[in-house]
């Protein structure tokens, strides 16, 4: 994913009221770049929750297989 699409500063297009989806394998981009995250495995989702101040601990959890 290239930088450019996430990071720009002073607003955006999130700010705008456009929904953004990103699908990453890079955890720590979550707290960094999204207001919420679900987790898709197998097709099936295992989590989804509003990014929280404590971090992505059970993110990595719910990637377990």
């Amino acid at each position: 994913m290239g930088g450019a699409v996430v990071e720009g500063g002073g607003g955006g297009i999130a700010d705008a009221g456009v929904a953004v989806v990103i699908a990453t394998h890079e955890i720590e981009l979550v707290d960094r770049y999204a207001d919420s995250v679900v987790v898709l495995r197998d097709g099936e989702k295992v989590l989804d929750r509003r990014v929280r101040p404590e971090g992505t601990a059970d993110l990595a959890v719910a990637l377990r297989p």
